[in-house]
């Protein structure tokens, strides 16, 4: 039984590779960071938009990787 689960494809892929839709809410959290920004910088709080940023481009950089990945 143990051989059988280790020969299936799917076994090994299972880790590395995500949904497509774990991706598209991956999309939808980096758009509504975006938002996210514009409402802080209207605001002046300058030190979260900066903090905001770097996340949002961590997340667009994982979210590549991934796609590319899945290619």
């Amino acid at each position: 039984m143990l051989v059988t689960l280790l020969e299936c494809p799917a076994f090994y892929f299972k880790e590395n590779l995500m949904s497509n839709q774990q991706l598209q809410r991956l999309q939808q959290d980096s758009a509504q960071l975006e938002m996210f920004v514009n409402k802080l910088e209207s605001e002046g709080k300058l030190d979260l938009v900066k903090k905001i940023k770097a996340k949002k481009e961590y997340l667009d950089k994982y979210i590549t990787t991934k796609r590319v990945e899945a290619a």
